[in-house]
């Protein structure tokens, strides 16, 4: 989902900011910027561009902080999407069965008594002159 790619691309994006100890460049900013547009695309959390003051050591843990804020709060959508999810499958099999038992009730009160009828198998027939082994 957008949710879990999103989630993805921040997790990235910390460990990168955390991993990193050279001196911020342009195009190292530029990458981040690129996983933040990202992530603001997937995502309704607007998250602001790093500017290179934000990775100056002394400002680097709060940087670090506020995404960690904005990646709990993707983490707990998509843990909402995902309950959503399971819950609406789990209704749709409690639907199917309730139709299931007001439109094939024969059907399915054989199921819960499990009479299932088992496949017959003749490997050769007995006839009064003759024995077939052989299907024709």
């Amino acid at each position: 989902t957008k949710l879990y790619a999103a989630l993805k691309h921040i997790n990235k994006l910390i460990r990168q900011i955390q991993a990193n100890t050279q001196t911020p460049n342009n195009t190292l900013i530029q990458t981040y910027n690129e996983d933040i547009d990202y992530i603001n695309n997937k995502t309704e959390i607007q998250i602001n561009h790093i500017i290179p003051k934000d990775l100056i050591s002394t400002n680097k843990k709060a940087l670090i902080i506020q995404l960690k804020v904005q990646q709990k709060t993707i983490h707990r959508a998509r843990k909402l999407e995902n309950n959503l999810t399971h819950q609406s499958t789990i209704n749709k099999y409690i639907s199917k069965r309730y139709n299931d038992f007001n439109n094939n009730t024969t059907h399915m009160i054989n199921s819960i008594l499990k009479r299932h009828t088992d496949l017959v198998l003749l490997h050769n027939i007995c006839k009064a002159d003759e024995v077939i082994t052989e299907p024709e």
